[in-house]
């Protein structure tokens, strides 16, 4: 009996499948952004305004305050995308071109163990020690302006702290002072 024809058949089938699949999940894939370009500074803010009014349970109460944080975002998207989905470490994620997205853990309004009461923004950055660019400023701006409106305790302050690898650029006392006050 002669292996090869059936052999055969079946690469072809592998083939065609995996392509198949490789495309469908290509064209589903939430992680990929616009390019630059397509992304005005008024879209990132509606963005980020519109992704905290909509959360449907939001609960004011738990949250005290805001700690942006950087994160080294690989080139490939996808890897990204099963690394956040593996272990989910911030409630918002501010890519490089200043796409702003949001975790299950802000969708359900959970809290990190290691960081309680705070809600985490992690900032994408390409090498360690680099600032934000425009975009991503704008993006982080725009949330925590949003989250100072919709979840500040009942005096209005919002408590930011952020990484020290941007202590250079933005200055904690301008970024809060800059973010907490709502234009």
């Amino acid at each position: 009996m002669n292996q090869r024809p059936r052999m055969v058949n079946t690469l072809v089938c592998l083939v065609v499948s995996m392509t198949g699949a490789a495309g469908l999940l290509g064209y589903l894939d939430p992680s990929v952004s616009p390019s630059p370009d397509s992304l005005t500074f008024d879209t990132i803010e509606s963005v980020a305004w519109e992704i905290v009014s909509n959360t449907h349970n939001l609960d004011p109460q738990r949250w005290q305050a805001v700690n942006v944080a950087s994160v080294l975002e690989p080139g490939d998207r996808g890897a990204l995308l099963a690394a956040r989905s593996n272990q989910e470490s911030s409630h918002f994620f501010v890519h490089l071109d200043g796409h702003i997205s949001y975790s299950t853990l802000w969708r359900d309004q959970h809290e990190l163990a290691a960081s309680p009461g705070t809600i985490v923004v992690e900032v994408a950055q390409q090498g360690p020690g680099e600032v934000m660019s425009e975009a991503q400023w704008v993006g982080v701006r725009s949330l925590v302006r949003s989250l100072t409106e919709t979840v500040a305790p009942i005096d209005g302050v919002l408590p930011v702290t952020a990484d020290s690898s941007w202590q250079a650029a933005y200055q904690p006392v301008e970024m809060v002072s800059d973010i907490a006050t709502p234009s």
